[in-house]
């Protein structure tokens, strides 16, 4: 019994001194790897699909409102810095008709429901929810002071704000409140993908009934945060109702989608969508960059010439 016991021990002894091995083998590995190819795996670990989507829907939003821009800030150049006729006033005209166009409209709340919902399905990836939601909402309100630093008018001594241009609760204030309240969920709810599909269906379903009676969204959203109600729609509004819905609804289809954390497709290595993947992978500076960049590039142009 003795010798049995004395040939057990060796044998654990031997496969703890295999496993620490094994260990620190993978040890010298990870530390002998160069930072490129560490990202190189990290990136491998990544969602291709996901990426992808998201580049997509981004891509196709800052269009939406590069066009917008076009024939909102560029119109008062035409006759004063170019000639009528010439091509900006021809490209503001097919701004126009592009803003005015249904199936534009149609694409654009395709784009919106994919935008949400993706995030909400990366919602599950995330290792805190709520420190995310924190960080968005403060770009978010960033954005806003901006807007108003961009919106500060003069008239006859005075100071004004034009208000129907600043951001109050756009994309990133709704995404924000979204993340924020998605890890309070999943904080506090063990069995939390119910609870997302249970609120995704109620918050879904307050917005249509809003929409339906001609209701402005913004009143409960607003009345949500202690402001007045019934005010006026500001630009790039997007309230909790029905968009924080959307999120929620993604981040319950994220855990029965993606439980494993796996891509549902093989990878593709196909070099014309790595730049969509990368778009997709930085949404939110693509996002935040290609509003300022050429808005600051038109009122730049503006005290120039105007």
């Amino acid at each position: 019994m003795y010798n049995e016991d004395l040939q057990t021990e060796q044998l654990n002894n031997e496969l703890t001194s295999e496993n620490s091995e094994i260990n620190v083998e993978n040890s010298d590995e990870n530390i002998s790897k160069t930072p490129k190819e560490l990202r190189r795996e990290k990136l491998n670990k990544r969602i291709f699909e996901i990426d992808l989507i998201r580049g997509i829907a981004i891509i196709l939003m800052i269009f939406d409102h590069f066009m917008f821009d076009i024939f909102y800030y560029c119109q008062p150049f035409v006759g004063v810095v170019v000639p009528y006729g010439g091509f900006l006033d021809n490209f503001i005209k097919l701004a126009i008709s592009y803003w005015n166009w249904p199936v534009r409209i149609v694409v654009r709340y395709v784009v919106i429901f994919i935008f949400f919902s993706v995030s909400g399905i990366c919602s599950n990836f995330s290792k805190s929810n709520i420190k995310r939601g924190l960080i968005t909402l403060a770009i978010a309100y960033g954005l806003t002071v901006l807007t108003v630093m961009f919106n500060l008018q003069k008239v006859n001594n005075s100071y004004y704000i034009n208000t129907n241009n600043v951001i109050r609760f756009g994309v990133l204030h709704c995404l924000g409140f979204s993340m924020l309240i998605t890890g309070v969920i999943q904080k506090f709810k063990s069995d939390s993908k119910s609870a997302l599909f249970i609120w995704a269906c109620i918050v879904i379903t307050v917005g249509i009934i809003l929409l339906s009676n001609d209701k402005t969204m913004m009143d409960i959203a607003y009345s949500i945060f202690g402001k007045k109600t019934h005010m006026y729609k500001t630009n790039d509004y997007f309230p909790l109702f029905p968009f924080m819905g959307i999120f929620f609804l993604g981040a319950f289809l994220g855990k029965v989608l993606y439980s494993d954390k796996r891509s549902l497709f093989n990878k593709g290595d196909v070099k014309f969508i790595k730049p969509i993947k990368f778009i997709g992978r930085h949404a939110i500076w693509f996002y935040l960059g290609q509003q300022g960049l050429f808005i600051g590039i038109i009122l730049l142009l503006q005290i120039i010439y105007l």
